[in-house]
């Protein structure tokens, strides 16, 4: 069972970072929303634990073990964390500007390398074979919890942050997910589709 606090976190994140993520793969959803969970317990247990003199993760409260393994893996996970919560937005932004109908090789390769990455936690993936990585993912434990992206709401909203594709343009735009549309940029005026 998810911890309610640490879901709506996520979902907080999930929703101001990347909007709704009903447009994309099932699979590669659930996988961000565990990301961005995962990120919330470890910040939430963080917070809650500030205050106190001597403090020990959950991840680290073993009763067996060298103490410096538990504190080398306690750091390893940490940097995973945090480096899929910062990577999370720039894949979904990549993805997202691949075309699934005019590209759509292009498009399942990429979700097949996101969840690569971030899923499967597949070391260097793109030093690997598409094959290569396919056999490896057989041999990997996923450490995500089944179906929690249908636990976000997400408000019912169903739209999307954008940023504006004019190099010279940081604006950012926020635009309904699931849909072809032309959209002109408040900012700048560039007229480009969605």
């Amino acid at each position: 069972m998810a911890d309610k606090e640490a879901l709506e976190m996520a979902e907080g994140y999930i929703k101001s970072q990347l909007g709704t993520l009903n447009d994309l793969p099932r699979e590669l959803a659930n996988t961000i929303a565990n990301v961005y969970y995962k990120f919330a317990l470890d910040f939430l247990e963080m917070s809650d634990n500030s205050k106190r003199e001597y403090f020990v993760p959950k991840s680290m409260n073993r009763k067996t073990g060298d103490l410096g393994e538990l504190l080398k893996d306690f750091m390893a996970n940490q940097a995973k964390i945090s480096s899929d919560v910062e990577a999370a937005p720039k894949f979904v932004k990549g993805l997202r500007e691949t075309d699934k109908y005019k590209q759509p090789k292009l498009y399942k390769y990429s979700v097949e390398f996101i969840l690569d990455c971030l899923k499967y936690n597949i070391e260097k993936p793109q030093n690997k074979s598409g094959a290569r990585r396919t056999i490896e993912r057989k041999f990997k434990t996923v450490n995500e919890i089944p179906n929690l992206i249908d636990s976000m709401t997400f408000g019912g909203d169903s739209k999307i942050i954008i940023d504006c594709p004019n190099p010279n343009c940081s604006q950012k735009l926020r635009v309904p997910c699931g849909e072809r549309l032309r959209v002109t940029c408040p900012k700048c005026k560039h007229v480009f589709e969605v």
